[in-house]
């Protein structure tokens, strides 16, 4: 099997003509700062191993703390650092915030624990506000305790009773008066693992988190940009939900302050003097720059307008990025990892035609994917199988690439998928000249896939394909709206664990607010008990047995957000932008409290 989380870019044919176009952007300004409940235990479990060696009893564990800069390390402070941004943030807040509005919300939050940003190994966990913690009862309890000097930025200090309402309000959206709307966090709190009542204070500094069943990927979910910690004090007591919109509302503790959002041009930070990690952030400040075209992307980064993204998405393509990297050798490097992100089909399970089983059945079947695969990512990208290929939980590639769907003959779309889906839909109704609307948003190159999908499907399938693109966070109200029959979506791959994975599919978040929230009208029988089952099974062959069973129910039986490829995620970054390693998460390394410019910007 292959291991892609971390891989060197390669030179790739170019087969798209990229355009340059102008752009003109202000430079960003300095602006002002205004001054438990019993847990239920599954004793046929063996007490996993996570990251740490458990014991017995108390199993402590140590931060790396971040370095202290030295004196002659003060060239390495300073400056602004203009950042492109694929997409503008959605109307959302802390806990809402898919990875669209995480880049933004990020720098102003803390997470209990955090993959090491100075590490280049993207497995490495340390404390963020959490100086050590433990874990106990086998993997049932952990306590965390918060470093002694993290405040809010209004000066108050930063509580375990914040931990343990923040984890309370991610996963009930009805539990506080001013905290209304889906959770996007819900998807990464493992089904049954934990519920509300389940954190409590031990002391002003010390929070005990129980879990109702041991979750061998718990401190990775903890890791989560989307998992931050909010100021209870504030959400509660002055009814502000940290929306991204307001600034004067944002009450964190993160190494920025957000000063500034101009409506589809940019967002503005500023350091925040008072910031309790001694030394960082290391900048003065940065401006995040919204930039949804490829062509205007490109001339950005050649132009020096902008040194970075701001996370590793952009709207460039594959084929893109590498020539990018190309033109630019010396200058700036284009860095990748993956699989990183799942790119397929939010089907809307209530609407006609696909309330059919046997027309999301034929969808799945008359996609040719390799093309789609060749043209956008010269090959680099990876069969949308319900799992990513190539994982120790899932199949390889060789054996994806003979899986009816995903098939070929000759190099051609095998031709028995495509009678089977004819089949299906003659079946139910709906052949040739059926009219379809297919969305998509105007962001990450979703545009491109979407029009050579929408020509696969008239010419496979006979249907008439009018292809709706929305503007970036307008598709979002409309998809959380339903007002779609199917749209072409992606889904971020949060790390490296099979629950990452498969939660996507049995939750009423992200893509799957497109049967209506909960999904329970579609989902088939079986697959949210392996999905329960796998998450808290600590034997690797045995969870990878049961993984496999929920893949082969969606591959089979049913499945509404339908695969097209997984991608390798890349991100340009320019040479003078030092301290910055790569995670291959989404919403991962928001803060960007520890990168500087050298020479300074």
């Amino acid at each position: 099997m292959v291991n892609r989380w971390l891989i060197q870019s390669k030179g790739i044919m170019t087969a798209l003509l990229l355009l340059t176009l102008a752009l003109i952007v202000a430079c960003g300004t300095s602006a002002e700062v205004p001054t438990t409940t019993a847990t239920k235990s599954m004793p046929e479990l063996i007490p996993p191993v996570s990251r740490v060696t458990q014991e017995a009893a108390v199993v402590p564990v140590p931060t790396a703390e971040p370095a202290a800069m030295s004196a002659s390390d003060s060239d390495n402070y300073g400056g602004d650092i203009p950042m492109a941004d694929y997409a503008a943030p959605s109307k959302r807040y802390l806990w809402q915030a898919g990875s669209s509005t995480m880049k933004n919300m990020g720098p102003m939050f803390n997470t209990l624990v955090e993959w090491d940003p100075e590490d280049p190994d993207p497995s490495v966990i340390r404390g963020d506000l959490a100086d050590s913690w433990e874990i106990l009862d086998g993997g049932l309890t952990y306590v965390f305790h918060i470093n002694e000097k993290a405040n809010w930025h209004d000066g108050v200090p930063v509580t375990a009773d914040d931990v343990a309402f923040s984890l309370d309000a991610m996963i009930c959206p009805d539990c506080f008066e001013v905290m209304e709307g889906q959770r996007r966090t819900s998807l990464f709190f493992f089904k049954g693992a934990y519920e509300v009542g389940q954190s409590r204070a031990i002391d002003a500094k010390t929070v005990e988190i129980k879990l109702n069943y041991p979750v061998p990927a718990f401190l990775d979910m903890l890791s989560l940009s989307a998992v931050g910690i909010g100021p209870k004090h504030t959400i509660l007591g002055e009814g502000k939900i940290q929306n991204i919109y307001q600034s004067d509302d944002l009450n964190g503790s993160g190494p920025f302050f957000h000063v500034g959002y101009t409506v589809d041009v940019k967002n503005e930070f500023v350091k925040n003097p008072n910031y309790w990690k001694e030394g960082y952030p290391r900048i003065d400040s940065m401006s995040h720059f919204i930039i949804t075209d490829p062509g205007t992307t490109i001339a950005a980064f050649k132009s020096g307008q902008v040194l970075m993204q701001n996370q590793p998405t952009t709207p460039l393509n594959a084929l893109q990025a590498v020539k990018l990297g190309e033109d630019m050798a010396g200058e700036l490097e284009v860095r990748w990892a993956g699989p990183s992100g799942f790119r397929g089909f939010q089907i809307n399970a209530t609407k006609k035609p696909f309330d059919d089983q046997r027309v999301r059945q034929a969808l799945n079947l008359a996609i040719h994917r390799q093309p789609i695969i060749d043209i956008i990512s010269g090959g680099q990208d990876l069969l949308g199988t319900p799992l990513p290929p190539d994982t120790w939980y899932s199949y390889t590639s060789e054996e994806a690439a003979q899986m009816p769907g995903f098939r070929e003959l000759n190099g051609e779309k095998h031709p028995d998928d495509l009678a089977e889906a004819r089949r299906l839909l003659a079946d139910a109704g709906f052949g040739e000249g059926f009219a379809v609307e297919f969305a998509t948003r105007d962001a990450v190159g979703y545009p491109d896939i979407a029009a050579i999908i929408a020509d696969q499907l008239r010419t496979f399938l006979g249907w008439d394909v009018t292809l709706k693109v929305y503007e970036a966070a307008a598709g979002y109200v409309a998809y959380d709206n339903g007002e779609f029959q199917f749209n072409l979506q992606g889904s971020t791959y949060n790390f490296d664990d099979p629950s990452a994975a498969l939660l996507r599919y049995t939750t009423g978040t992200a893509p799957m607010r497109a049967a209506g929230g909960d999904n329970k009208g579609w989902i088939p029988e079986g697959l949210e008990e392996a999905v329960a089952l796998q998450s808290g099974e600590p034997d690797r062959e045995k969870r990878k047995a049961i993984v496999l069973k929920a893949h082969d129910i969606m591959l089979n039986e049913d499945n509404n957000y339908i695969g097209v490829f997984w991608n390798m995620r890349h991100w340009p970054i320019n040479n003078r932008i030092q301290g910055l390693n790569m995670h291959p998460s989404g919403y991962a390394m928001h803060k960007l409290e520890n990168i500087w410019c050298d020479p300074k910007c």
